[in-house]
């Protein structure tokens, strides 16, 4: 449950540093609107009672709906993965036939020497 609450606890943080970018836009008008309405979720925790104690009632459903919708992060390829790779593509000729299936084996020697450059 701890990875759903820190979900809520994204979308809140970019929710207020929006705001803010659109307060100081404003430079302290007393008409403030935010352009964004929030998720429902986080609108009925800023208009909840029990906001200032830090205890809204959440279900289970709902903070799994705002773990999915955050973006995924994804992973960079490391040196050795870009090295393996280059060198498996350049291999891959060898071990393949001429309608380009793979010969016996070939895929899995394919990989061993591949690896074996990438060391290098």
């Amino acid at each position: 449950m701890a990875v759903y609450g820190i979900g809520l606890v994204l979308k809140l943080i970019e929710y207020a540093s929006g705001l803010e970018a659109q307060l100081e836009e404003m430079n302290g008008s007393s008409s403030f609107r935010p352009k964004t309405s929030p998720d429902p979720t986080i609108r009925r925790l800023l208009e909840s009672e029990n906001f200032d104690r830090g205890t809204p009632q959440y279900s289970m459903d709902e903070l799994r709906e705002i773990g999915k919708n955050l973006p995924k992060k994804k992973r960079k390829a490391s040196a050795y993965n870009k090295r393996y790779s280059k060198a498996f593509k350049k291999l891959a000729p060898k071990f393949k036939k001429k309608n380009g299936s793979w010969k016996k084996n070939g895929f899995k020697n394919c990989a061993k020497a591949a690896r074996k450059e990438a060391k290098k």
